[in-house]
């Protein structure tokens, strides 16, 4: 219920699209902006530097490729600083008319009702059925989806995600939802890494809104410290994690009913078995 200033400076946007066909077109475009200040009540402002919406599609003899990149040069609020924010995504070696069909019978599904939501919430198995069908015909070219970077930097660290699975068509002999799911991922490759330094700035960033480590340094370090230990003892204990150095890191690659967690070889079930018992130990799911 308060009043918001917002300033925005060096808007941009460029579009570069050529070569239609069924409807897609290849190149790039992109919204741009060098600045933004978000001031609330008498709070500090909060600065937002270089963010970018940047999207791009091309072809190749695997298929239609399309991928989105949101950036952040820098966050910045109360002397404190988030850089280099990163969510890049993409989807490769799509069949364009699969494509075209999936989203034209989709479209006609929108706009069967009034509003999107009714016509979403009044689907008819018919319908349903023929968006099944048409994703199935995508999955037989087998499209890549990718997670091509999360990250950020912090003062003194940084942290990264970066996730690849490449997909098929579902095996004719899952029958059930997680044997059809396992079927369809031909094969995953995930990597990620946290700096422990960038553990401790967030954990400072967190403690310091509390009113007894704001006005005590020593405390807010204290503080700081051993939430990044409890943190990096959690994730080192459970497995998911190695230390290299002062960085978190973790890989983990599945193909051919293989799956390889930090150089650990385990079957899928054996995996299952290991992911379900992490988040057990971790009372993620309670009793």
């Amino acid at each position: 219920g308060k009043p918001v200033q917002v300033k925005l400076s060096g808007i941009g946007m460029t579009v570069d699209k050529h070569d239609y066909v069924n409807g897609f077109g290849q190149g790039p475009s992109a919204i741009t902006l060098e600045r933004m200040e978000i001031q609330t009540d008498d709070n500090p402002a909060v600065v937002i530097k270089n963010a970018s919406i940047e999207e791009a599609s091309s072809r190749s003899s695997d298929g239609f490729d399309q991928s989105i990149a949101y950036r952040v040069g820098e966050v910045g609020a109360n002397g404190r600083s988030i850089r280099n924010l990163t969510l890049a995504l993409s989807l490769r070696n799509l069949d364009e008319g699969s494509l075209k069909a999936l989203v034209e019978s989709y479209k006609q599904i929108l706009d069967s009702a009034a509003t999107p939501q009714e016509a979403l919430d009044n689907i008819t198995d018919a319908q349903q059925q023929e968006l099944q069908a048409l994703a199935l015909q995508l999955l037989e070219h087998k499209p890549t989806v990718a997670l091509d970077e999360f990250g950020f930097e912090t003062a003194n660290g940084a942290a990264r995600l970066s996730v690849v699975a490449d997909l098929q068509g579902p095996s004719a002999e899952a029958f059930t939802p997680d044997a059809m799911i396992i079927s369809m991922l031909a094969s995953l490759k995930a990597e990620a890494g946290i700096d422990k330094a960038l553990v401790r700035d967030v954990a400072s960033l967190i403690a310091q809104r509390e009113p007894q480590y704001s006005a005590d340094p020593a405390a807010l370090q204290q503080q700081a410290d051993l939430t990044t230990e409890l943190f990096s003892g959690m994730a080192l204990g459970a497995g998911w994690f190695q230390l290299q150095g002062d960085r978190l890191v973790s890989s983990l690659h599945y193909a051919d009913n293989k799956v390889t967690l930090n150089g650990q070889d385990m079957t899928v079930q054996e995996f299952i078995g290991f992911a379900f018992g992490s988040v057990l130990g971790a009372g993620l799911l309670g009793q």
